[in-house]
């Protein structure tokens, strides 16, 4: 094998650790991206159950000052419905879900991520062996 040969293989495999780091270097933006997204996501649920109790303390105090007006009763007790109810649990749950959307996403990165090192810790062998060839080519 040529100088140049092994030169090109040398190359080649920088080439290679170049690529799979800055596709790191792009999924761990896209991790940081997606963790922001995720705190965004918790601090709304928090703040929305939050509201919601809120809300409720509000409508049982109205509750309990012994409302005698029937529009007023049936107000209160839709609203205690929709503040406790099927809508309520669909849009935290929906949040939640959310959440778990995230985490899914931030774990197939990492995923990703390691791969790409155990690609580059190969192309990194690789590299060493080959400047152990060039080292042996110009010996001779």
């Amino acid at each position: 094998m040529t100088k140049i040969d092994v030169q090109r293989n040398i190359n080649y495999n920088q080439k290679l650790i170049a690529q799979y780091r800055g596709d790191n270097a792009n999924l761990e933006s896209q991790i940081h991206e997606l963790e922001c997204l995720r705190s965004k996501i918790k601090s709304l649920q928090d703040s929305f159950g939050t509201r919601q109790s809120a809300r409720k303390t509000k409508l049982s105090t109205l509750v309990s000052s012994k409302l005698k007006v029937k529009t007023a009763s049936i107000y209160a007790t839709e609203m205690n419905k929709l503040l406790t109810g099927v809508e309520y649990r669909k849009a935290y749950n929906g949040l939640s879900y959310a959440q778990e959307k995230v985490n899914s996403e931030i774990s197939s990165i990492k995923a990703r991520i390691d791969s790409n090192n155990e690609y580059i810790r190969s192309y990194n062998n690789k590299l060493d062996y080959w400047n152990e060839q060039l080292k042996m080519v110009d010996d001779n």
